[in-house]
């Protein structure tokens, strides 16, 4: 019989815990709290109690090559990098593709997983679950724990004297949703982090006056990164990881600074990092820069105190009339239906074997999926994070001894407070395929393709590659047809893309080629070269909101017809910007309705 694993959310991580099961021959049952799958990714008007919120105009900063799931390339007419809907629009892909929600109960919560009393032979865990006020108690051989770590709000009002005596509104960012409401205030933000900046660019175009209070600054990065690629294909190669990897850390440090100041000089806007040493997280932002150019976004030094109405800021200036405060100060997390023996969580931080496993348990089936922070996308991390707890919990890899891996994680929280932050997602890649480093898991093909290292040198780390020994694959096709790794490529693919769903389900829709509105909702037309006259637009095009098409030959009642023969339909308005003086003679005076010029 196969064994039962109790996954816990349907976020990324929840899906693809359940595909990684399944592929172990293992029989999953997820709850999930909410009505639907998503997660974080799914915007609500509303914040919900228990769940992740974001706001309306969220996109990934990761590109979608990176972001993907292995077996899973996303649709050749996403954009690189995309919207909360679009993101979540591939996750429901993901889930009818491989035919998931039939394993998901929705609207049940977890309230408690606690141990069997044989636990130490078995290993199994009773959970108890509730939904519409009944409470039920089931027992399964292990557990993954996919509930990410961006539920709990975080707002160090000890640190904020006269916080408490504020007249106006504050909040934390978890609960800000569109811009709409603060026209005309004065707004102070309190973070550098990415929702912190793109809070402050999102209010800049409506509201008074925008400040972003910062205790330490920090690197602000483009999507748009060299010869106009998204960053991370560029960032994330073996080639760079490799030099990263052997370059000493001072002169690692020193590349890395130029490299964050490539852009823009940070000191001369007052965002250098307090600590460089540490390598923080970048902020990915593409306006923040020319916003506050432009007095749009004003930087200022942490808030020193509150008044009734206004900010004191440590450099002893003040900003009178604040209406709103929003602390963008990040999330803390725990586990509620967990014992503090199993998990115990100090300091914001749970200490756990690779970030998945709890050391102490006399059998591993228990796991933490998506509790990462990687310098890059968390859904392979979390993929493959998932890939090797189901495999531990089939038996096929074992862990090393309780001391071993509390040797490691001491190990990593010495290498975190030193000088990197954020999760090494190599050598968690290296692990789940059975390895222990880089150099061994790169080591196997030397002798047999002296060549390997130099085809692959550009290629990326992302989830695509992931599943290959030494292999490239970098095209993205529309889900639900067959997946043909490129010429070059050394290896297959992990699992091609068959053309009907497992279990003779009907197969998933192939989505179509989302039609382009010109100059309705976010795209645009660009009929010269004004593209160098912004610097926003190249991240807009990467990111779908702006699309370039060649100029227009004829316009009929409602459609555009452009000069390479392609037609989009359904076209809401118009607009030339061809200068003054000009004379429309595109447009048939009798035979536009609904078109305004």
């Amino acid at each position: 019989m196969a064994k039962r694993v109790a996954v816990i959310g349907s976020g990324v991580s929840g899906l693809t815990s359940i595909k990684c099961c399944l592929d172990e021959g293992l029989q999953p049952t997820c709850f999930e709290r909410s009505d639907d799958i998503g997660g974080l990714w799914r915007f609500r008007e509303k914040v919900e109690e228990g769940r992740a919120s974001i706001y309306q105009s969220v996109f990934t900063n990761s590109s979608k090559e990176m972001s993907c799931f292995s077996d899973f390339p996303m649709p050749e007419h996403f954009p690189n990098f995309l919207h909360n809907t679009r993101f979540l629009e591939y996750l429901k892909l993901y889930a009818n593709r491989f035919d998931l929600l039939k394993y998901i109960r929705f609207k049940t919560t977890v309230t408690s997983v606690r141990k069997c009393q044989d636990f130490s032979t078995t290993g199994q865990w009773i959970v108890v679950t509730e939904s519409d006020g009944k409470q039920e108690s089931t027992m399964f051989d292990a557990v993954m724990v996919c509930m990410g770590h961006h539920i709990e709000s975080f707002i160090p009002e000890q640190s904020f004297p006269g916080i408490e005596k504020f007249k106006g509104q504050y909040f934390h960012s978890r609960e800000y949703k569109s811009p709409e409401e603060f026209q005309g205030k004065t707004v102070v933000v309190i973070g550098m982090g990415n929702s912190a900046s793109d809070i402050a660019v999102d209010l800049c175009q409506i509201a008074k006056r925008v400040f972003i209070s910062t205790r330490g600054g920090s690197w602000v990065m483009s999507r748009v990164y060299d010869d106009g690629y998204p960053w991370d294909t560029v960032f994330h190669t073996r080639f760079s990881n490799l030099i990263r990897s052997i370059l000493p850390w001072p002169l690692l440090k020193l590349v890395y600074e130029q490299k964050m100041n490539q852009w823009f000089n940070h000191e001369n806007y007052g965002l250098v990092p307090q600590n460089r040493a540490l390598m923080k997280e970048p902020v990915f932002n593409d306006d923040l820069p020319s916003r506050i150019l432009c007095g749009s976004v004003m930087v200022k030094p942490i808030v020193k105190e509150f008044t009734e109405t206004a900010a004191i800021f440590e450099d002893g200036t003040m900003e009178e009339n604040v209406d709103v405060v929003i602390f963008a100060t990040g999330y803390s997390f725990s586990f509620p239906f967990l014992e503090q023996s199993v998990i115990k969580v100090e300091n914001n931080e749970a200490p756990l074997y690779k970030q998945v496993f709890p050391p102490t348990l006399e059998k591993p089936t228990l796991a933490v999926i998506g509790l990462i922070q990687p310098l890059g996308p968390i859904m392979p991390n979390a993929e493959l994070q998932a890939r090797w707890a189901t495999r531990v919990f089939k038996g096929l890899t074992e862990l090393p001894s309780e001391s071993a891996m509390m040797t490691d994680i001491v190990k990593r929280k010495e290498k975190r407070i030193k000088c990197q932050p954020r999760d090494d997602a190599m050598e968690g890649w290296a692990l789940v395929q059975g390895k222990q480093g880089k150099w061994k898991a790169r080591a196997p093909f030397l002798p047999s393709d002296v060549e390997a290292p130099w085809k692959t040198r550009k290629g990326g780390t992302d989830a695509e590659t992931s599943t290959l020994p030494t292999g490239v694959f970098h095209s993205p096709v529309p889900a639900g047809e067959d997946v043909a790794a490129p010429e070059g490529s050394i290896a297959p693919p992990r699992e091609s893309l068959p053309s009907e769903a497992p279990d003779g389900a009907p197969p998933a829709p192939v989505p179509s080629e989302a039609p382009v509105v010109l100059l309705s909702r976010f795209a645009s037309v660009l009929q010269n070269q004004e593209t160098r006259a912004s610097n926003d637009r190249p991240s807009h095009i990467l990111c779908g909101g702006m699309v370039v098409e060649p100029n227009v030959k004829e316009f009929t009642g409602t459609s555009a017809i452009l000069e390479d023969g392609t037609v989009e339909e359904k076209v809401d308005i118009a607009i030339f910007t061809t200068g003054h003086h000009s004379s429309l003679t595109l447009l048939e005076e009798t035979t536009t309705p609904g078109l305004t010029v």
